[in-house]
């Protein structure tokens, strides 16, 4: 496979690990957003514009910083009950509020990967459904306890502890995990970088 050397527009360790998994040439790129969700937002328009924010203030640093140009690539994943974003957790009573919502419910997570390339930007939408198993309020409060979901979208990790939690997983593994590593694969497998 022939991937061009792009930047990640991401602090994230899990996406890093993910790109490496494709043999992706990368070197992070870390940028600020926004990433507050909009009143009526819909789950799939919100992740979308997160990622379009980000790569396009990941394209304005390059400038500004005058580094050579490649391709930017952000993700960004949105956990949905209902028609809700259960975003990351401020503290741990939004945690633990979250972490009983997920109880014994099936779930949505939601994941844009965007790419910027000069002017050319394309956007894939992962889709996948999560069921937890019902939580007891003792296994709640272990797990809030552990820290792991402070800063995950939805209060949980599903590389992690909360692993053992999950009962079905339909969809993607690694885009669960903040990465769809298909749609990544597709938008990037040929892809030149821009010119100067």
């Amino acid at each position: 496979m022939r991937f061009p050397r792009i930047y990640l527009a991401s602090g994230s360790p899990r996406r890093r690990e993910l790109l490496a998994q494709l043999a992706i040439s990368f070197d992070v790129l870390a940028v600020t957003t926004d990433e507050s969700v909009m009143a009526n937002e819909l789950p799939e328009d919100y992740v979308k514009r997160v990622t379009t924010n980000k790569v396009q203030a990941g394209w304005q640093k390059m400038q500004e910083q005058q580094l050579t140009r490649k391709p930017i690539l952000a993700a960004d994943t949105a956990v949905v009950v209902g028609n809700e974003i259960l975003g990351k957790p401020v503290d741990e009573s939004m945690a633990r509020s979250f972490m009983q919502r997920l109880s014994g419910t099936t779930h949505q997570v939601i994941t844009a990967v965007t790419v910027l390339n000069g002017t050319a930007l394309q956007c894939r939408l992962q889709w996948n459904t999560v069921t937890f198993c019902q939580l007891t309020a003792a296994e709640i409060d272990w797990y809030i306890g552990t820290g792991e979901g402070n800063d995950k979208a939805g209060g949980y990790a599903v590389q992690g502890l909360a692993a053992q939690f999950i009962e079905n997983i339909t969809g993607s593994y690694s885009g669960i995990m903040g990465l769809p590593l298909f749609e990544t694969r597709q938008l990037l497998q040929g892809m030149e970088s821009p010119n100067e």
